[in-house]
């Protein structure tokens, strides 16, 4: 998550900065703010900024040459910038909700594991055992 989180906070700021003219920070100089609300607020603000810079754009600055993301001559404007910036965040928000989707299918296999654990340790101590579904309740 931090690396993804990274990530969409470095080209969104990169994009912002060239969508206004300005030189593109060095990707050192964006720095990861950390784990959980700094990095939310950080995210957040940029989504703040971005539709600000975008209503900016007139036409003639969306036909502009642009060489975020592709540093070659510039054979596309930024609107074809804006255009791949929207795709790279589609894209890093499916990689965060397939995080998400591993850690809860993951969720119910370690909890069978810890009560498996708990029981066999019950068990070998000569304690009761934990009943699955199914299992006779005793009697």
């Amino acid at each position: 998550m931090g690396w993804l989180s990274r990530h969409i906070g470095w080209w969104w700021s990169t994009a912002i900065d060239h969508a206004q003219g300005r030189t593109p920070r060095e990707r050192t100089d964006i720095t990861w703010p950390g784990n959980g609300p700094a990095t939310v607020a950080w995210l957040q603000d940029l989504r703040t900024q971005w539709p600000v810079v975008l209503d900016e754009l007139t036409d003639a600055d969306l036909d502009a040459a642009s060489t975020l993301p592709w540093q070659t001559p510039p054979d596309n404007t930024i609107g074809h910038m804006i255009a791949w910036l929207n795709a790279e965040l589609m894209k890093n928000v499916a990689e965060i909700g397939q995080l998400q989707l591993i850690r809860a299918a993951s969720e119910p296999r370690l909890r069978r594991a810890e009560v498996g654990s708990a029981s066999t340790t019950s068990a070998a101590a000569g304690g009761p055992q934990a009943a699955g579904p199914g299992a006779p309740t005793g009697g």
